[in-house]
C-alpha cells in the first residue's frame, strides 16, 4: 500500500473493508486468493470457509474496489498513477515497485496472509537427470540470487529466494527492497493455496464470478 496514504500501516485486512476505502482498492482476481483472503478477514478457516460468509463479505469488499488486477502490469499502472492505494499484491511484485524507486509498503497481516510458492521439479523417467540437478542447484544457489536480484533487467518482476543462505548473501540494500527478512520472519497465519478438489475449486470459482458479476 502506500505510505503516503498510510502513515501508520494497517494491521488487518479490515483496511480495505472499511468505508474510507471506497474507489482505492486493487484486488487480484483470482477465486483461490479472494477466498481465503476474505476467510482470513473474517475469522475463518481459509482452507474450510463458510461460503455464504465469505460470499457477503467479498460483495462488502466489491463496493471499494477499484480494479480487479490480473497481471502485474494492471497493478502497477493503477498504483503508480494514484488510481488505487492499497490492496492485495504479490510481494515479489512489491519489491520490484521498491526496486524501481516507487513508494510502497507490503504487510503482513495479523489476521494472517494468503501464500503460494513456484518450485522446480523434474518429470519421472526424465534423461540427463545429473544435469537437471545441477540446473537446479545453480538457480537456488546464493551467487545466481545475489546477481539476479542486485542486476535486475529494467521492470522484470523479483522474488524472495527460499534458500536462506541465498538470503543472508543479499547486499543489505537489495535485501531491504525485497522485505527479504521480514518475509522469511513471519510467524503469522499462513494459508497455502493447495489441497482445493477439483469439485471445491469449482465451487470457489463460481462464487468469484458471481461476485463480479453482481
Amino acid at each position: 500500500m502506500n505510505p503516503t496514504a498510510f502513515p501508520t500501516p494497517p494491521k488487518s485486512w479490515k483496511v480495505l473493508w472499511e468505508p474510507s476505502s471506497q474507489g482505492k482498492v486493487g484486488f487480484f482476481d483470482d477465486p483461490t486468493t479472494a477466498i481465503m483472503t476474505a476467510a482470513l478477514y473474517l475469522g475463518d478457516d481459509p482452507q474450510k470457509p463458510d461460503l455464504e460468509k465469505v460470499r457477503k463479505a467479498l460483495l462488502d469488499l466489491k463496493r471499494n474496489v477499484k480494479l480487479f488486477w490480473s497481471s502485474g502490469d494492471d497493478w502497477n499502472k493503477a498504483y503508480t498513477t494514484g488510481a488505487i492505494t492499497m490492496g492485495n499484491l504479490w510481494s515479489g511484485l512489491a519489491g520490484t515497485l521498491k526496486t524501481n524507486g516507487t513508494a510502497v509498503d507490503f504487510i503482513f497481516p495479523d489476521d494472517g496472509t494468503v501464500v503460494w510458492g513456484d518450485t522446480w521439479a523434474i518429470v519421472k523417467d526424465a534423461p540427463n537427470l545429473e544435469l537437471a540437478y545441477a540446473w537446479i542447484n545453480f538457480v537456488t544457489s546464493p551467487a545466481y540470487f545475489v546477481q539476479w536480484l542486485t542486476n535486475p533487467g529494467p521492470n522484470q518482476e523479483l522474488a524472495v529466494p527460499v534458500n536462506q543462505q541465498a538470503v543472508k548473501a543479499l547486499p543489505q540494500a537489495a535485501s531491504d527492497k525485497l522485505m527479504a527478512g521480514r518475509l522469511l520472519g513471519y510467524t503469522g497465519k499462513v494459508a497455502l493455496q493447495a489441497g482445493l478438489s477439483a469439485a471445491d475449486l469449482k465451487r470457489w470459482t463460481q462464487l468469484w464470478e458471481e461476485v463480479k458479476a453482481s
